[in-house]
């Protein structure tokens, strides 16, 4: 019974930050708390056990994204040549850019005052890049001479360069090419 309930508790947080993160990205700060509780399918009681503050549950929302995306490069390498790994992780970063640009008043309003907000996760997506990298290094398949670092900027660079409509359109076509440049050619 005890399982049940925590699995349970689980699925409900879940739900409750994917929700979070599409709401505040549709609503920015004036999102309500209420209509998280409703669309996530929990009661208020539910959504306070979890979150006891709207700042408590942005930081966990953009925290639950970080983690889903980097968790995503090992499974991809178990499905996928290196190269199909790293394409297929580079779109999820794009989406995962869209989200944060959604969310970057309320993150904003969050970080003010806390310089390492960004960092632990900024490591994560790091780690992330680092594994699809050494993997393709590893296999003979990309350059040796690019890091991870490198590679995270690049791809932030492209994802914010540009803010028009069709920003993610481009930005999948320019990390394309870069992709292509990682390649080794025999």
């Amino acid at each position: 019974m005890m399982r049940a309930k925590r699995s349970d508790a689980t699925r409900n947080r879940d739900r409750i930050l994917t929700v979070a993160v599409e709401v505040f990205t549709a609503d920015g700060l004036d999102a309500s708390m209420d209509s998280i509780a409703r669309s996530a399918g929990v009661g208020n009681a539910t959504l306070y056990r979890h979150f006891p503050s709207r700042e408590a549950l942005i930081m966990a929302a953009y925290e639950h994204e970080v983690d889903v995306l980097a968790g995503s490069a090992e499974g991809l390498l178990k499905t996928d040549a290196p190269l199909e790994a790293m394409r297929r992780w580079m779109w999820q970063y794009i989406d995962y850019v869209a989200t944060k640009r959604g969310m970057a008043e309320v993150l904003r309003h969050v970080a003010s005052g806390q310089d390492d907000f960004f960092n632990p996760t900024r490591e994560k997506l790091l780690e992330a890049m680092r594994t699809l990298l050494d993997a393709g290094m590893t296999a003979g398949a990309f350059r040796t001479d690019v890091n991870a670092k490198q590679l995270f900027q690049v791809t932030t660079a492209v994802c914010l360069a540009s803010d028009d409509s069709e920003w993610k359109e481009h930005s999948r076509k320019i990390m394309a090419v870069f992709l292509d440049g990682l390649v080794l050619r025999p």
